[in-house]
């Protein structure tokens, strides 16, 4: 299903995104990583919970103790590993001194990284 959008992005830029086809849910593991390897990174959103902020290193997952997320946030995925679980690996836009020099990874699944990734061809 093809979709035109529009959106104002400040007074002095209009952006169409046209021929935008959404990623299959069902699918998205192998959607997503079809897509990278075709066409390079890929946005999505995910919701951040109070333990994001304290990221280092390592795979990233969700503590409990944190029920709530504290807001969304816009990631790009670059790639994907397996260790003890199958992960996205992620830019992030905190700057070098954050997570990973700048980057982290991610478990599939996690925080709606992978639900809320983005996959399209913008006409401008």
């Amino acid at each position: 299903m093809k979709t035109n959008f529009c959106a104002l992005i400040n007074v002095y830029t209009t952006v169409c995104l046209c021929d935008y086809i959404p990623l299959n849910k069902a699918f998205f593991c192998f959607d997503i990583k079809s897509d990278i390897l075709a066409n390079g990174p890929l946005n999505t959103g995910m919701m951040v919970y109070q333990d994001f902020f304290d990221y280092k290193s390592g795979i990233y997952v969700h503590h409990d103790e944190f029920p709530f997320p504290v807001g969304g946030h816009t990631v790009v995925i670059l790639g994907w590993g397996t260790e003890d679980l199958n992960y996205w690996i992620c830019q992030n836009s905190w700057g070098p001194n954050w997570g990973e020099d700048g980057y982290f990874r991610i478990a599939f699944g996690e925080s709606f990284v992978d639900v809320l990734a983005c996959s399209g061809e913008p006409a401008v």
